[in-house]
């Protein structure tokens, strides 16, 4: 898997200003949610580059063009916690993601273009990892969440597909109400057994045609009082994005992606 290959050897204020001249607009779109808070570029004596970078959502600039979407993220998006990490056989983690109290963390490793272990002596990414995923959030009064939930994690790499298989079959931590805990295990197991969670996301590029991103997973339940306390707690959520969030959403999203195509031809001429 490739990364961006031209920061690799920037200083710490180069990378910023290097994206804002090569891709104006694409800064600009997103700059409307997204503003870059902190960037550390340490380079190793591997010849590698590790990368930590915290990125801070404003909601309250975003409220100006997309009140609806703005707000449906500061309710809920914005005060979740969040953690990924994705390790090897060996143990080396490969990358770091998190996310509370409007940031984004992030921190990556990379050697010409390629990912590193963000520890540890330079070698290929091998195409099976293994992912871990902790979350957190607030559903009206209730805060509901898992931790390590633990599956594995494939990479797609054919002439004319990029993305990430994943399949979710150990059941997590839960971490729910008091009262609603005690209600608790063998119907939260259902969608961990057999083949597990699987979910798939990729890239798709069909010559002659558009560039399709790809989004595929199936959840498997069993029927009981916990199932259906979850299901009015995400159908909360849910219910509050579509209609006018859903909409702002879609128009941020074509947007930064119209703005990036605009940016990568105007590089081309």
């Amino acid at each position: 898997m490739r990364i961006v290959t031209s920061p690799t050897r920037a200083p710490s204020t180069g990378f910023p200003v290097a994206a804002c001249t090569s891709f104006p607009r694409t800064v600009a779109a997103l700059g409307r949610l997204f503003t870059i808070d902190t960037l550390r570029v340490t380079p190793d004596n591997e010849g590698a580059t590790t990368f930590d970078i915290a990125i801070k959502l404003t909601p309250d600039i975003l409220k100006a063009t997309m009140p609806h979407y703005a707000a449906y993220i500061d309710k809920y998006i914005s005060k979740g916690k969040y953690k990924i990490t994705l390790t090897d056989k060996s143990g080396a983690r490969w990358f770091d993601a998190s996310a509370a109290n409007y940031y984004m963390h992030f921190k990556v490793r990379s050697k010409d273009g390629h990912f590193m272990p963000i520890e540890g002596g330079i070698r290929s990414m091998p195409e099976a990892l293994t992912i871990q995923l902790d979350m957190q959030m607030k559903i009206a009064l209730f805060t509901v969440g898992w931790s390590e939930m633990i599956g594995d994690f494939d990479l797609i790499n054919t002439p004319h597909e990029r993305g990430w298989q994943m399949r979710f079959a150990k059941e997590p931590n839960w971490h729910l109400p008091i009262t609603v805990g005690t209600l608790l295990k063998s119907p939260l197991r259902r969608p961990f057994q057999g083949q597990g969670i699987p979910v798939r996301v990729s890239v798709r590029d069909n010559p002659g045609s558009q560039t399709i991103l790809n989004r595929r997973g199936s959840l498997v339940v069993q029927e009981s009082g916990i199932i259906r306390f979850l299901n009015r707690l995400s159908g909360t959520a849910v219910g509050d994005f579509l209609g006018a969030s859903e909409r702002e959403a879609n128009r941020f999203n074509a947007d930064a992606f119209r703005a990036l195509r605009q940016d990568v031809a105007a590089l081309l001429q």
